[in-house]
């Protein structure tokens, strides 16, 4: 079984990373529920029960009111169901998970973005230069649903030879 806690302020990084993870492991669409983390029992029921497509589901939990200190919620239905996977039991339901899986803050940083850019650019056989993804994000900015949009319409414009070059950036 593989646990991931993954958190950030960016949801279309969190998305993407979740995305990431759906590919590793070969998890269709249809193996894969949101639950808000408020609805533990929905999702303990979710984790008994076995997918009628897949042998390998994903169970997606929003955390936001968990570590937010806007609202209390009760996990405790949650830890005693994470214990049994553990070789010794915690006490909050972060150290049961980092106890057998893996905890991250996904975060937008430079090297985050860049490799972004590179799968994008890549998957449509389309190059740019080190310094020029790095232009194009000075340009552009942090925000993953921003530079996609940019990055969709440079391509647009660069249908014809797929050479992305910073004069290009500079026109859109």
């Amino acid at each position: 079984m593989n646990f991931y806690l993954l958190y950030s302020s960016d949801k279309a990084v969190l998305n993407r990373e979740i995305k990431l993870i759906k590919e590793k492991l070969s998890i269709g669409d249809n193996d894969v529920t949101y639950y808000d983390i408020s609805d533990t029992e929905d999702i303990i029921n979710e984790a008994l029960t076995i997918s009628m497509f897949s042998p390998i589901k994903m169970i997606v939990i929003d955390g936001t009111s968990y570590f937010s200190e806007k609202k209390t919620v009760e996990v405790q239905e949650l830890e005693k169901y994470f214990e049994p996977f553990l070789v010794h039991a915690a006490k909050t339901l972060v150290k049961l998970i980092s106890a057998k899986g893996q905890i991250r803050n996904v975060s937008a940083d430079d090297r985050y973005l860049r490799e972004y850019v590179e799968e994008c650019l890549l998957k449509d056989n389309y190059k740019m230069s080190s310094s020029t993804i790095m232009y194009f994000l000075g340009k552009v900015g942090t925000n993953i649903d921003n530079i996609t949009n940019e990055l969709n319409k440079l391509m647009l414009y660069k249908i014809n030879d797929k050479m992305i070059l910073n004069e290009d950036i500079d026109l859109l």
